[in-house]
């Protein structure tokens, strides 16, 4: 972990975020236990693993880098101990300089996306105050990959004084009864009325998801449909490109727009690296949310912690030497080290496999119930007996260092929940939208 927060202090130089690293450095001794403990030292594992470690002293100017390192310092922020060391003061008001320094250095080196972006939004803003009838206008949001598109244009049209609703989907590529909510069901709970506009606005990488979700609205005979694409360079190589094009041009046209005029094409967004496609995209935090799935951010949480004590048997040691509190703890390490073989060698599988069979809430949160059916679901999977006293000592591990579930997300199926963001968790969203609101109004 030293070396991990060593780069990082490096990531913050070679992007001229001196002030930070200067401080974090002259504070190294006294903030380490801080950056090594939960949550602080998962968000930075997270950081890593985001960035493929990478050396990215030599990318530095890549847009996608300067996420990852922004959605960092948001983490930290909101992490930082509730203190009044001077310390820590100095620290957060440097994460708050800091973070607005890189989301205006992130809007400059992705200007090329974002111009074309806020040239797209009004652009379905001009074709929506242009209809000859006045609708209400409902924009179809499916968080995280349209968020912010779906944010900027309800500003727009609330500025020219149009009634604008945001109706808020969370949804998976999920067609089976069986894992949850199905895409159908939850599409067909638009509103279905011939005063009634229902604006689509996302990705179009490969086409195939686009394409599933107009078919579905489609359907949504008596409203008005307006779907707007933002497609890559590469979008035309798809082998079904053309087919999918004809369709959007028939829904469109049958809507009383122009397919051709609907679609816009994007530029990559990074240069050297092939990572995600579009800047608005990815991040749940830079979109305004905290995106999960309620049994899956338990299972993969319990899971890390298990794997965890098997490739680190000092915190396994220390763990299992308070959970027993001394007593016989070498008599009974043995079989606790048999359970958490068990768990990672037999029972994972089989307890995801459980999993997949059921469904949480998918659009309300229910912490108390869905952890309690959660544990139903964990008792009652074949080969619990066994993995027992592994999972009750990873669980008292997250309770001990105060982990939580919510900060991971591992989609296994169902359709995830999407939280939205409130106080400081909101900074880097609030930032990055005042920026791009500013942009569209100059």
């Amino acid at each position: 972990m030293k070396s991990k927060i060593n780069n990082i202090f490096l990531h913050f130089e070679s992007l001229g975020e001196t002030e930070l690293s200067f401080l974090l450095r002259e504070f190294e001794n006294e903030i380490t236990p801080w950056l090594s403990s939960p949550p602080v030292n998962l968000l930075i594992e997270s950081y890593f693993i985001s960035t493929n470690n990478i050396e990215i002293e030599k990318f530095s100017e890549e847009p996608s880098i300067i996420i990852n390192l922004a959605a960092l310092i948001n983490g930290l922020l909101i992490s930082i101990p509730d203190t009044n060391e001077q310390r820590f003061k100095i620290i957060k008001s440097a994460l708050i300089s800091t973070l607005t320094s890189l989301i205006k250095k992130l809007v400059i080196l992705s200007d090329h996306q974002i111009s074309k972006l806020l040239f797209s939004i009004k652009d379905v803003f001009k074709k929506i105050v242009g209809l000859e009838n006045e609708y209400n206008v409902y924009i179809l949001e499916l968080p995280i990959g349209n968020s912010i598109p779906c944010k900027i244009l309800k500003q727009l049209l609330e500025n020219e004084g149009h009634k604008t609703e945001i109706i808020l989907i969370s949804v998976n590529r999920n067609d089976q009864k069986k894992l949850g909510a199905t895409r159908k069901e939850l599409l067909l709970k638009i509103p279905n009325n011939p005063s009634n506009l229902i604006v689509f606005m996302d990705e179009w990488v490969t086409g195939s998801n686009f394409n599933s979700i107009i078919e579905l609205l489609n359907k949504n005979n008596n409203s008005r449909l307006l779907p707007a694409a933002f497609l890559t360079a590469n979008s035309d190589k798809v082998e079904k490109y053309n087919k999918y094009v004809e369709f959007h041009d028939k829904v469109v046209s049958k809507n009383g727009f122009i397919g051709a005029e609907l679609r816009y094409e994007f530029a990559e967004l990074n240069q050297k690296i092939k990572a995600q496609k579009f800047v608005w995209v990815e991040h749940d935090r830079l979109a305004g949310y905290r995106k999960f799935e309620f049994y899956g951010a338990l299972f993969s949480t319990i899971k890390k912690t298990i794997e965890d004590f098997k490739q680190q048997p000092e915190v396994f040691d220390n763990e299992l030497n308070i959970r027993t509190m001394g007593f016989e703890t070498s008599k009974l390490k043995p079989d606790f080290i048999e359970s958490i073989d068990y768990f990672i060698e037999h029972f994972s599988d089989a307890l995801e496999c459980k999993l997949l069979e059921v469904s949480s809430s998918n659009q309300k949160i229910d912490t108390d119930e869905d952890t309690k059916n959660f544990l139903k679901i964990v008792e009652s999977t074949e080969g619990y007996e066994n993995a027992k006293l592994g999972i009750g000592l990873a669980c008292t591990y997250l309770r001990d260092n105060n982990i939580n579930p919510y900060e991971r997300y591992k989609f296994i199926g169902h359709v995830p929940m999407c939280e939205p963001l409130s106080s400081e968790e909101r900074m880097l969203h609030d930032i990055f939208m005042a920026e791009c609101l500013n942009k569209i109004s100059t």
